[in-house]
């Protein structure tokens, strides 16, 4: 299996650039976005009937009690905990407290040029490198 990293130009190091340097770099690992699949624990604080679990759905949404649909696609958790306590507080509470968790990522895919192609469970700070390895 081949892996290659491709960059613009505008992103290469000049010469003088790669010499060693003291400094340590540092893997910069982005949030983890939710997607159709994944399934969330939601709390809010004071509120056992809106604490639920959610499956977020094919579209992208949650449907929580009181306020409905709620987009989840593509947001952080932190994200989602906010866009939950504008809904809530949109008529519903005053000031919600609300607290978010993923219970179950959903999964990733490997095909290709690999001993055991097929679904994967996801798990937290994945690389493509650790997820084809998985394939062997």
């Amino acid at each position: 299996m081949t892996i290659a990293l491709l960059a613009p130009m505008s992103a290469m190091a000049a010469p003088e650039a790669l010499a060693p340097s003291t400094e340590v770099a540092q893997r910069v690992i982005p949030e983890y976005r939710l997607g159709a699949g994944d399934k969330v624990r939601v709390i809010v604080y004071g509120e056992e009937a809106l604490s639920k679990e959610f499956l977020v759905s094919a579209a992208g949404n949650i449907s929580m009690p009181l306020i409905g649909e709620v987009s989840a696609l593509g947001l952080t958790i932190g994200e989602l905990q906010t866009a939950i306590a504008v809904k809530l507080s949109d008529g519903y509470l005053k000031d919600p407290k609300v607290s978010a968790e993923v219970l179950n990522y959903r999964p990733f895919y490997i095909l290709g040029e690999v001993n055991r192609p097929g679904e994967y469970p996801y798990t937290s700070n994945l690389t493509v490198m650790n997820a084809a390895a998985t394939a062997q």
